[in-house]
């Protein structure tokens, strides 16, 4: 039995709330590591605007769910009668729209730059994710206008027209974080292989491993994320109310994802860094031989060589 939309859209609130609360102490986190980082680059610079105006929207968004309700449950009697809480053309719900496009571009432009990093910066990477970037841009502008332009109540989950946009534009921001996360999760288990491969292992390898595993829990996150991509794809397409669940938990997920790379960059903790870290630590022999396999077990339509002296923010 479907839950009833006055208790879905609640539960919804609570829930982002609570994620919310997640995201502001993990925002604190990563502002602080970001604003006392002795060396100011460039990359760091803008990880820090991004990073401020991820919050921002964030907490609009949390903001505006709460008014929006407040309203529909106390002003306009959502108990009693739902389609209020369903109408999806007023200007709260069109200034919420615009908050979660923001956040799912600067989020997906992360995640794009992480693996863009770990793959030796490849200009194929860029071209693949910016045409999945902007076609999400294209159809997040053309829902936009679609509700905007309305002259009565519309909800997005159940008129054909609008439900159209809102899917293509879902499947177009999961693709781009699937095909990051699948790319910097290669790149993890070809270095894990590598290291593998090598005979008595240094107390400073057994280091990079821990913080390989980091990166792991890292890209095990990006993975459910994506789960929860499909999960709202699957719950929109079949009209179910679970579905005010998943987008309010989106629009925060979609900050924390971000987030916590820009703090695992901070810490030191990613890929590239391991990389270094592990060919500073070994004898110049094994190096070598590490190089020579890695040439062999490279990926052929990616190259995996990481130029450590530019991917290396600090």
């Amino acid at each position: 039995m479907p839950l009833p939309v006055p208790q879905a859209v609640f539960i919804s609130l609570a829930l982002e709330i609570f994620l919310y609360g997640l995201y502001s102490c993990l925002f604190v986190g990563s502002t602080y590591l970001l604003l006392f980082r002795r060396k100011k680059t460039k990359v760091i610079i803008v990880m820090t605007v991004l990073n401020i105006i991820m919050w921002l929207m964030s907490t609009g968004h949390v903001t505006l769910n709460f008014v929006k309700l407040f309203r529909g449950f106390f002003w306009e009697n959502g108990f009693q009668d739902s389609s209020v809480l369903e109408d999806d053309a007023n200007p709260v719900v069109l200034s919420q729209l615009i908050m979660e496009c923001i956040e799912f571009i600067i989020g997906d432009g992360i995640v794009t730059w992480r693996a863009w990093v770990l793959w030796n910066h490849d200009r194929r990477i860029l071209y693949i994710s910016s045409t999945l970037i902007l076609g999400s841009v294209v159809t997040g502008i053309m829902l936009f206008e679609t509700l905007a332009s309305s002259s009565k109540s519309i909800s997005i989950y159940r008129d054909k027209g609008t439900s159209a946009w809102t899917t293509s534009a879902m499947i177009l921001t999961l693709s781009t974080n699937a095909f990051a996360t699948i790319l910097i999760g290669y790149r993890a288990w070809v270095h894990r292989r590598q290291i593998r491969s090598l005979t008595g292992v240094s107390y400073h390898a057994a280091q990079v491993c821990g913080k390989i595993d980091i990166l792991a829990l890292l890209i095990e996150s990006g993975t459910l994320y994506c789960c929860t991509w499909c999960a709202m794809i699957f719950v929109f397409v079949f009209v179910n109310s679970g579905v005010y669940l998943m987008i309010n938990m989106l629009a925060q997920l979609s900050s924390i994802y971000p987030t916590l790379i820009i703090t695992l960059v901070c810490l030191g903790s990613t890929l590239d860094v391991s990389i270094q870290t592990f060919h500073q630590s070994r004898p110049s022999h094994q190096v070598r031989s590490l190089t020579d396999m890695r040439h062999s077990i490279s990926s052929p339509v990616f190259s995996t060589r990481v130029d450590m002296s530019e991917a290396s923010v600090s």
